[in-house]
């Protein structure tokens, strides 16, 4: 699998293995290809992804707890998001410090409890997946797919939908704004 997580909140897998093998630029190349034969577009890609993938910096990306696909990690930055630092465990803050330390951040103390919660979201979602949308970018540009993505911010929401915007048919998927581009 090239994505991972639920539904509107998909992220580039974290496998090296795929990044090694050019599969994120392949991917590209077939996201391109499938928008300009009229194929079905590649739905539910999270917004914070999307929006570095189209060049926006990673600091100004919201990123939401539910973008992070590793339900592991997800429940350790959400001890964070649910409980201040007073109130972890000790068994509590030695995960989040060892996650922290093992991404080379700072241990959790008092005063940088959401800065650590940004942090580990950033991480988590972004830093982790950086090659695979340097490559998903380079195929979008192979298939000349991305210049229309930087003049037309508007074909965005068509060539990567929310997977509820789409219409799952006998004959494949259908957007309704499709036709008007």
């Amino acid at each position: 699998m090239l994505f991972e997580g639920q539904a509107d909140h998909l992220i580039p897998s974290t496998s090296q293995v795929l990044v090694q093998s050019d599969l994120f630029k392949m991917a590209g190349r077939m996201i391109g290809h499938s928008f300009l034969h009229g194929g079905p577009p590649l739905t539910g890609v999270s917004p914070a992804i999307l929006h570095v993938l189209l060049g926006g910096s990673r600091e100004t990306a919201t990123i939401v707890l539910e973008d992070v696909a590793d339900i592991d990690i997800r429940e350790t930055i959400q001890l964070l998001e649910m409980k201040t630092s007073s109130e972890l465990t000790e068994d509590q803050r030695a995960v989040v410090n060892q996650l922290a330390l093992s991404w080379h951040l700072p241990v959790l103390t008092k005063a940088n409890h959401v800065w650590l919660l940004q942090s580990l979201l950033q991480h988590a979602v972004l830093g982790q997946t950086s090659k695979q949308m340097k490559q998903l970018r380079q195929g979008l540009q192979d298939t000349m797919l991305w210049p229309l993505l930087e003049a037309r911010p508007d074909v965005v929401s068509v060539v990567f939908p929310h997977q509820s915007m789409a219409k799952c048919s006998a004959q494949g998927m259908e957007l309704p704004t499709q036709q008007s581009i």
